[in-house]
């Protein structure tokens, strides 16, 4: 299956199934959690964000999605030519969601497999197209998400609405909509990038130092990873998971002999963890 096409096939598709796939790309969510989206499960001016209900999640926990740019957008539109009833996705005016996903799956297959017969010349592509599912969309966005090397690995999990251990629980109450918002963000560009086509008379190919110009400002701004609130890190790469070191005290050092272990916090960088923002522990001979 070629990059672009089963987006550009969504594109292609009339409301409500082309917005719903679309949705699908852009969020990661499940496809029941999306096709029973309402409107009143959205704020699309101040908080720009979708707050799914705990009676329709699968860790029967509420849910909030950031929406990102595109989906703001699309929404708003959505919205002008909404019906009476408070389904987004629906083919009857709002008061049903959407069903019939295996006919809707077989469409956009279609709209994929003429998309693929333009890329190859007017001619049957070779090879038949490739199984998948519609849950296939949300691995998607999930491996497109660890793909984007400044989203820490807790953030695309929360992102996805994967549970956090129950330490992690107890211990972290923080909502993180601002660093799930801009992962949603990035994980957008990318997927505006494989998806357009190169402007007419443009080669396909790009320069290798033109890619990691464009990689190096995607990473201007990398998102906090989850107990990064107290301090930012400084000068150095940040540490996302939990690392130790340890040296050994000689005789006539400040800090007296012994083995001491230090262990670095998630949340800072090893600049940092030299400077102070460390726990130690010295062992004596």
């Amino acid at each position: 299956m070629g990059k672009r096409t089963p987006r550009q096939a969504a594109d292609a598709m009339e409301a409500p199934f082309g917005p719903y796939f679309k949705m699908l790309l852009l969020s990661g969510q499940r496809r029941v959690e999306v096709a029973c989206m309402t409107w009143g499960e959205l704020d699309l001016n101040d908080a720009q964000v979708w707050i799914i209900p705990a009676a329709r999640m699968k860790a029967k926990r509420p849910h909030e999605v950031p929406l990102s740019t595109s989906m703001v957008k699309m929404l708003q539109a959505m919205n002008k030519e909404r019906g009476k009833g408070d389904y987004v996705f629906s083919t009857t005016g709002g008061k049903r969601p959407i069903s019939g996903y295996s006919k809707a799956k077989a469409a956009l297959n279609a709209k994929v497999a003429e998309l693929r017969a333009v890329e190859n010349g007017g001619k049957p592509p070779k090879g038949a197209l490739p199984d998948w599912r519609i849950h296939d969309l949300r691995r998607t966005v999930r491996t497109g998400l660890g793909a984007l090397s400044n989203v820490p690995h807790d953030i695309r999990e929360l992102v996805v609405s994967h549970v956090p251990t129950t330490l992690v629980r107890t211990y972290d109450l923080h909502g993180y909509r601002d660093e799930k918002r801009q992962a949603l963000e990035l994980w957008s560009q990318r997927l505006k990038q494989i998806v357009e086509p190169p402007t007419k008379g443009k080669s396909n190919v790009v320069s290798l130092p033109a890619r990691k110009a464009a990689r190096a400002k995607e990473s201007t701004t990398p998102v906090r990873p989850m107990a990064s609130r107290q301090r930012t890190p400084t000068n150095s790469t940040p540490i996302f998971s939990p690392s130790f070191a340890a040296e050994w005290l000689a005789p006539g050092r400040p800090g007296g002999s012994g083995l001491r272990f230090r262990v670095a916090s998630r949340a800072l960088g090893w600049a940092d963890w030299r400077a102070g923002g460390r726990a130690s522990v010295t062992l004596a001979r």
